[in-house]
C-alpha cells in the first residue's frame, strides 16, 4: 500500500507533512503491546535522542517516556493506556512496528482509554499520511477537546483542513488557523496557513504578505519537541520513495542528516523565504519585491547550501534569480537609475 505525502509548502522531490510508510519493517519480531500497567524501570529508557543516529536532535528533541508518563497522568489517563502508548511510541521510534501494524495497535490502545488525547493525535496523524484528512480531523477535534492546551493537536488539525485543498473547506481552515494563533500566538503554523488561505484563496496579497512575515519570523524562534509518531515511520517513506532512483546507502544517509528538518519550524520559515517571493511579484509592487529579494537573498543562498550539502537538488534560488532579473529589464529604459543601482547590487551579490 503506498502512502503520499505532503509537507507545508515544501517543493523537494517528495515533500513531507508527514509520510508513513509501505510494509518496510527493519529489526527485531513485532512485539505484543505491553497492555498491562508494569512498574517503570528508568534504566530501560530507550536512548537519548543525541545518542541515536537516526534521530539526532540536531532540529530539534523529542519527549522522553518520562515526559509522556508524567503528562498523560497529570491529565488523569489511566496507567494501562500511557504504558500502551509508550511501548507503541517506541516501537514505532525503534522501527519494529509498520504504517499498518502501528495504526491497529494504536486503535486497540484507544479502547483502554478514551481520554488519551496522544493516542487520538497519533491515529489522526496516521489518517493524514494516509491521505484521508476528512477521517483525521475528527481525531484532532476530539484530542484538543480533551486537553485544550494540547498545542500539536491544534497544528496537525489545522495541517489537515489545510491538506483538503479547497475552497469549500478553506473558511473552516481560517477559522481553526485563527483559533490556533489565539490560544498559542508563539506558534508558526496558524500564521502560515493564513497565509496560504489570503494568497490562494482570497488573492490579498498585502494581508498575506503581514501573515506570512509573521509566520516566518516565529519558524526561527522555537523548535518545540516532538512526539515520535509524528516524524519516525514518515522516514522510512521517504526513504522508500527516494530509494526508486538511488542507492540505500544514499537514501538512509539524507534522512539521518536532514530527516528532523523536513518536521522542524525552520523548514516552514526557509520555506515562506521564497512563496513570499511569489507572493510580491503576485502583488505586482515591484519596489517591494526588489527590497524583499535583496533583503532575503543571503537566506535563500544559505538554504540552497545547506541542502546541496545533503545532496538535495533545489532550483528555486536560481529560478528567483532570474525572475529577479528578468524584472529589472522593465525599467532599463524607463527608470535608468533604478535600473543601474540594482545591477550594481546583482554584482555585489555575485549574480
Amino acid at each position: 500500500m503506498k502512502k503520499n505525502f505532503l509537507k507545508i509548502g515544501q517543493v523537494i522531490v517528495v515533500i513531507l507533512i508527514v509520510i508513513f510508510g509501505v510494509n518496510f519493517v527493519i529489526g527485531s519480531q513485532i512485539k505484543k503491546v505491553v497492555l498491562k500497567n508494569e512498574k517503570f524501570d528508568e534504566k530501560k529508557e530507550i536512548k537519548t535522542i543525541s545518542e541515536n543516529n537516526r534521530v539526532n536532535g540536531k532540529f530539534f528533541d523529542y519527549y522522553s517516556d518520562s515526559e509522556v508518563r508524567s503528562e498523560l497522568q497529570k491529565a488523569g489517563v489511566k496507567n494501562i493506556s500511557i504504558e500502551a502508548f509508550i511501548k507503541i511510541n517506541n516501537d514505532i521510534k525503534n522501527k519494529t512496528l509498520n504504517f499498518e501494524q502501528a495504526e491497529k495497535k494504536l486503535q486497540e490502545a484507544l479502547k483502554l482509554d478514551e481520554k488519551n488525547y496522544l493516542i487520538l493525535d497519533a491515529i489522526g496523524q496516521f489518517y493524514s499520511l494516509d491521505n484521508k484528512s476528512s477521517d483525521a480531523v475528527p481525531y484532532y477535534e476530539r484530542a484538543v477537546k480533551i486537553n485544550p492546551k494540547f498545542r500539536k493537536g491544534y497544528e496537525h488539525m489545522v495541517i489537515a483542513l489545510r491538506n483538503f485543498g479547497n475552497e469549500k473547506n478553506a473558511e473552516k481552515m481560517k477559522n481553526e488557523a485563527e483559533q490556533l494563533i489565539k490560544r498559542f500566538p508563539e506558534s508558526p503554523v496558524g500564521y502560515y496557513v493564513l497565509f496560504e488561505y489570503y494568497d490562494i484563496y482570497k488573492k490579498n496579497y498585502n494581508e498575506a504578505l503581514s501573515v506570512g512575515e509573521k509566520a516566518k519570523e516565529l519558524s526561527y524562534k522555537e523548535e518545540p519537541k516532538r512526539y515520535y509518531y509524528e516524524t519516525i515511520l514518515a522516514d522510512e517513506e521517504y526513504e522508500m520513495m527516494l530509494a526508486d532512483d538511488e542507492s540505500y546507502d544514499d537514501t538512509k544517509e539524507k534522512t539521518e542528516k536532514f530527516g528532523d528538518y523536513f518536521y522542524s519550524n525552520r523548514e516552514i520559515g526557509d520555506t515562506l523565504l521564497f512563496s513570499l517571493f511569489d507572493t510580491y511579484l503576485k502583488k505586482d509592487n515591484d519596489k517591494e519585491t526588489f527590497d524583499y529579494f535583496f533583503k532575503s537573498y543571503g537566506k535563500m543562498k544559505e538554504y540552497t547550501e545547506f541542502l546541496t550539502k545533503g545532496k538535495f537538488s533545489d532550483e528555486r534560488t536560481k529560478k528567483i534569480e532570474d525572475e529577479i532579473k528578468k524584472l529589472n529589464e522593465k525599467y532599463k529604459n524607463t527608470d535608468k537609475k533604478l535600473y543601474e543601482e540594482n545591477l550594481k547590487k546583482f554584482k555585489e551579490l555575485g549574480l
